[in-house]
């Protein structure tokens, strides 16, 4: 969805895309409602879930965990 990813990318500069339509954004405070509300909740740009993130392990690429170590806490 190019609306959701101009949007991503002019409301959260420090972001990364791990995937076709997949995001993580560095929003340090925001809630996940105010980071969706940022995005518009209303589906102006298209389908998105918005959740924030305590913690995470997994298996993905190294650019992701590089991005997530440098982006997190």
């Amino acid at each position: 969805n190019a609306q959701l990813a101009a949007a991503v990318a002019a409301k959260f500069p420090r972001h990364y895309q791990f995937g076709p339509g997949q995001y993580v954004v560095n929003a340090p405070g925001p809630t996940a409602q105010a980071i969706g509300n940022e995005l518009g909740a209303n589906g102006q740009v298209g389908k998105f879930v918005a959740f924030s993130v305590a913690g995470h392990w997994g298996y993905h690429d190294k650019p992701l965990w590089e991005w997530l170590t440098l982006n997190s806490g």
